[in-house]
């Protein structure tokens, strides 16, 4: 297979890309947390509207939000390149095809665009429009691997056919509360690498697009998997599971190794680690909110005071 100088698989036959229909069970957790994010959410909207103040606020910090969106897809229309027949088609055709097999019933819109070396994809919406945003330098990073390359893009359809981008300003305030939203979206990424895995003729070969997010397109195929996924032992703390709590993407080598039955290590004493994680995690949201009650209670002891102040004879003596 001949390769193109912008880095991806030139002409792939048709013989060898899959062409089945994609069809994924959503990860265990995704479904239930949308629904209680939607639940919170729905009654924190309520309470802003209710409190009037809560909801001026709410709406300029959604101003705020939509302003910088519509920036960055003015950014995305204006300074990216969006693929099409006429402009690499080859690659275009690949989103065109997974979109197909995925059962979304229109194609999205979908750039390439420069990142300066980072390595990474994303979907986005803005109105009706939806668009799948690929960086150059991972598509080249991804080069001949035509698996590798239709695991990323299978991925990030995934959030759109898994309508992970729908009904975000509803769930919104539901987001701030700790560790909530990221669990949701962690969910989300687990599901979406579904998508990933089911997309390639050689799902194997589809996992390099974990493994060159992790090491680079140089160093992917000398990459020892078992290994890697066995880095999840190194997570096996406290103090690492509240790290993954924090985050939005749950670890790479955990990614691999949920695809991949016979990569999946033993997590021995990972209670231990919930655990001790939970624990922190009270005491990290305990101490402030219970310090900042004090402070105001403090606060009002003092006013109360003073408002009395003049009442008090012992301050104020009676004149005689």
């Amino acid at each position: 297979m001949q390769r193109q100088d912008s880095g991806f698989a030139s002409q792939p036959l048709r013989s060898q890309v899959a062409s089945g229909a994609i069809t994924v069970t959503p990860s265990p957790a995704e479904v239930p947390l949308r629904v209680l994010l939607l639940i919170i959410g729905i009654a924190l909207w309520i309470v802003f509207v209710l409190s009037v103040v809560g909801l001026v606020y709410g709406i300029l910090l959604g101003l705020f939000f939509f302003f910088v969106h519509m920036s960055l897809i003015a950014q995305l229309r204006g300074s990216s390149i969006k693929l099409g027949p006429n402009q690499m088609p080859q690659l275009y055709e690949r989103v065109v095809e997974l979109s197909r097999r995925i059962g979304l019933k229109k194609v999205p819109d979908v750039y390439l665009r420069q990142s300066g070396g980072l390595l990474n994809a994303f979907a986005t919406r803005f109105g009706r429009a939806r668009f799948v945003v690929l960086f150059s330098e991972l598509v080249h990073a991804c080069g001949d691997n035509l698996s590798a390359l239709d695991f990323i893009i299978a991925h990030e359809l995934g959030h759109i056919h898994r309508g992970h981008l729908n009904l975000r300003w509803l769930f919104a305030p539901a987001l701030f509360i700790p560790f909530l939203g990221s669990a949701y979206s962690r969910a989300c990424e687990y599901t979406c690498d579904r998508y990933g895995f089911q997309a390639p003729n050689d799902p194997d070969r589809g996992l390099d697009g974990l493994c060159i997010l992790a090491a680079g397109p140089q160093f992917v195929s000398a990459v020892n998997r078992q290994a890697f996924a066995a880095q999840d032992r190194d997570l096996n703390t406290a103090f690492m599971k509240l790290g993954e709590w924090f985050a939005t993407h749950p670890p790479l080598a955990l990614r691999l190794a949920a695809l991949a039955s016979n990569l999946k290590p033993d997590r021995g004493g990972s209670i231990t680690a919930n655990v001790g994680a939970l624990l922190m995690a009270t005491l990290l949201f305990l101490i402030p909110i219970g310090g900042g009650a004090w402070i105001i209670k403090s606060a009002i002891d003092d006013v109360k005071k003073k408002i009395a102040a003049p009442l008090n004879p012992d301050i104020f003596p009676s004149p005689r």
